[in-house]
């Protein structure tokens, strides 16, 4: 099975060994159709302040937004990448999810999530309002009981990926 992860983090990473994070980001909007260009401005207008103070949710969600404009076409699912739902999950920052859950809704996507720590991210998104066609990618032989339990009353698709 192709799962589909955004933001591309590993592109991301080979990138920056040549150019700055600024220099990336503007290649990539140069890359866009006028018509893209002027919708990933119009829906980060307001972001420019959060983007200048530098926050970690507000960066993420235009690299996602920034990918999902390039595609050819729009997947049906696109995953959270899992270093950067681990990372997320680690550091308590529920704003990279809920501005990842309004992408996937504004452009009709259904959200996935893929992680390599499923019982710390099962906890963490027990107290988050989820939406409802949300889909988890976890490795089964890291799950523990307790966390089995949880899955198994969530309603949440879970793909298991080991």
């Amino acid at each position: 099975m192709i799962i589909n992860k955004v933001p591309n983090v590993e592109m991301i990473a080979r990138e920056m060994t040549s150019m700055s994070q600024v220099k990336m980001i503007i290649n990539r909007f140069f890359l866009l159709t006028l018509a893209n260009k002027f919708k990933l401005t119009w829906s980060n207008f307001f972001n420019v302040f959060k983007l200048v103070k530098k926050d970690y949710a507000t960066g993420i969600g235009l690299l996602i937004e920034l990918e999902i404009l390039t595609k050819k076409y729009i997947p049906k699912v696109l995953f959270l990448h899992n270093q950067i739902t681990d990372m997320a999950v680690a550091l308590g920052n529920k704003k990279v999810f809920i501005a990842y859950f309004r992408l996937m809704k504004e452009y009709k996507i259904s959200p996935g999530i893929s992680s390599n720590n499923p019982n710390k991210l099962v906890n963490f998104l027990s107290t988050m309002k989820l939406p409802g066609n949300l889909i988890v990618c976890i490795p089964s032989r890291k799950i523990n009981k307790s966390i089995k339990i949880v899955i198994n009353s969530s309603g949440i698709k879970f793909l298991y990926n080991d």
